[in-house]
């Protein structure tokens, strides 16, 4: 297996050099838009060296933490904690986000004291006392837990803050010892719905107990559930107080590339007077995403279909929607599209880097290529003699073959 593994890592480096810097770059931006964090990291990496490009700490960080996120959610602590380790030392300025991830990895592993000791020197009260409560009552991390730590903490840190002490309060109030117990089956990975059924019945927490079930559907994963919540009881869901449970909702179903319930959901939240601010921007991605499966499946057509759909014509938009038309060979078109993403560009001064200045030239050939497909000749010469000015300054004739 491991010569395997050796031989798989050659030859992708072997195909790494057999590509130009520009489509490296377009990889890894497909692959990062895809979710590929991987393939990513690799053709980033790949990138740089060629391109003899300072790495980003930024980006190469959170590509770290995403596959860290990736093996957290199989399981896999052990490697999730070798990527955080190196995501700290690469990007120090974000150490105590991949800190508490990786508190979170350890106590998954067993490592309570060590984990909780590392929450505590990054002033987390929070998960400290957590922990603390399951060290001193000699538990363990339940089996079934949350796969977003982010969304473990928000949630559930305005309803418990001191977990193991809903006796107590419970019997000054029946409602929250309700929460309380609904809460510890939850954590178990049992349904906490009829706990919190009950709750829904009291005058003044039926806001609460909709805004719980809504967090154990999502977290289940449950669409027809979560919707089902939402006709049922929109009369008692509020915008602002549910607006970060409806966001992770959406990026549930982003990250498990359901984007048709994602504009389904979309329909019904309209359909009952749900308003979300970033509903563009959400559907504005899934049309992008939509559009990247389709070019990765050789479908340009369908592809373009998703992609003009996008409200927002970002330069990443406006280049694939040329590319598609590049693809059905609808060159006119294209170049309406190169061209203006050529207008949105600044063309690329002296001390401009090499990547910005392929990328600048790439575009000139595509549009170079296609007045000479539409035999306007001319036009093509002008775009060429463009292309030609910047290989000369950077030497890299290979690099941006004209024809």
């Amino acid at each position: 297996m491991a010569k395997k593994s050796k031989k798989k890592r050659k030859d992708k480096s072997n195909l790494h050099k057999k590509i130009t810097p520009t489509q490296l770059l377009q990889k890894f931006k497909n692959f990062w838009a895809s979710d590929n964090w991987q393939d990513a990291l690799s053709y980033y990496r790949a990138w740089t060296n060629k391109t003899n490009s300072k790495r980003s700490p930024q980006i190469e960080g959170e590509l770290l933490f995403r596959l860290a996120s990736t093996n957290f959610s199989t399981n896999n602590y052990e490697k999730a904690v070798q990527y955080l380790d190196e995501a700290i030392k690469i990007n120090i300025g974000n150490s105590t986000k991949f800190n508490r991830f990786k508190g979170v990895c350890m106590a998954k592993m067993g490592h309570m004291e060590e984990s909780m000791k590392l929450f505590d020197s990054l002033n987390d009260d929070f998960h400290t006392s957590i922990l603390s409560y399951f060290i001193k009552h000699e538990k363990s991390l339940p089996e079934k837990c949350f796969n977003d730590p982010p969304f473990f903490s928000f949630v559930m840190k305005d309803f418990l803050k001191n977990l193991g002490e809903t006796e107590a309060f419970g019997k000054i109030n029946p409602s929250l010892n309700n929460i309380g117990k609904a809460f510890k089956l939850f954590i178990s990975g049992k349904d906490p719905g009829q706990q919190l059924n009950l709750l829904k019945k009291r005058e003044g927490f039926e806001q609460l107990s909709v805004h719980l079930l809504l967090i154990v559907s999502i977290y289940k994963k449950s669409t027809v559930k979560t919707l089902d919540i939402i006709k049922k009881y929109s009369k008692f869901i509020s915008v602002d107080y549910f607006h970060n449970l409806f966001i992770t909702y959406f990026k549930t179903l982003l990250e498990e590339k359901k984007y048709k319930k994602i504009l389904e959901s979309i329909r019904i939240f309209s359909n009952y007077n749900i308003h979300i601010k970033e509903k563009d921007k959400i559907k504005d991605e899934v049309f992008f995403r939509m559009g990247l499966e389709a070019l990765e499946n050789n479908d340009p057509e369908k592809a373009l279909d998703y992609f003009l759909k996008i409200s927002e014509a970002t330069s990443p938009v406006i280049h694939n929607i040329a590319i598609c038309c590049q693809d059905i060979e609808d060159f006119g078109r294209a170049n309406e599209y190169w061209i203006r993403l050529l207008h949105r560009e600044k063309k690329p001064a002296k001390n401009s880097s090499k990547e910005k200045i392929l990328s600048y030239c790439t575009t000139l050939k595509y549009i170079g290529q296609n007045f000479l497909h539409d035999s306007e000749y001319e036009e093509a010469s002008h775009y060429f003699k463009e292309v030609l000015k910047f290989e000369k300054r950077l030497r890299i004739r290979r690099s941006i073959p004209l024809f």
